[in-house]
């Protein structure tokens, strides 16, 4: 099972696009790719293989398919983008639907 991190400004109530599959993140406000820039500037790019912007707005961070020892740094990037950006994380599968 893999664990993601979704960032960005998502509706809690109603966060997921189910209108076809694989399902995705409803974004209300994109996050900016400059926004993700930065925040790589700051962390270093040893894990951007595991990060992945998407153009509907949001970052994906893949941290539980990183070797282990990536996986704590990939989760204080997602942390560090959600907070400079005022946005959220959402965790779980939502491409199947199981996000929490």
């Amino acid at each position: 099972m893999e664990h993601w991190h979704h960032v960005g400004h998502f509706n809690p109530r109603d966060a997921v696009d189910r209108s076809e599959r694989p399902y995705k993140p409803k974004v209300v406000r994109p996050i900016a790719e400059e926004a993700l820039e930065r925040t790589f500037e700051s962390f270093g790019r040893d894990i951007e293989e595991f990060v992945s912007y998407h153009p509907e707005g949001y970052v994906l961070c893949k941290w539980s398919a990183a070797p282990f020892k990536l996986r704590g740094h990939i989760q204080r990037f997602a942390y560090a983008l959600a907070e400079a950006e005022g946005a959220v994380i959402m965790t779980g599968d939502v491409h199947r639907g199981a996000s929490a």
